[in-house]
């Protein structure tokens, strides 16, 4: 699957692609990348995947491989 990785978690941004958290590694930094997105958008795609699976993330002329550490479902009330 192929998707924008947009900056932030609000609901305009997570309309049109992924959001990076704030707060967390940005793409190629050392650390955790947090990325959000509604779980029956972009993400469906996901739907399989589980801890210790692999995502690519691509950027020109580069591409990190990135291991999942864990899955949060989040619910905003």
């Amino acid at each position: 699957m192929e998707v924008p990785v947009l900056e932030g978690t609000d609901d305009l941004t997570l309309n049109r692609g992924v959001g990076h958290i704030a707060g967390t590694a940005l793409f190629g930094e050392n650390g955790n990348i947090g990325i959000a997105c509604h779980r029956d958008g972009f993400f469906r795609g996901l739907k399989n995947i589980r801890a210790r699976g692999r995502i690519d993330l691509e950027e020109p002329g580069r591409i990190e491989t990135y291991v999942v550490e864990r899955l949060e479902i989040a619910w905003d009330n």
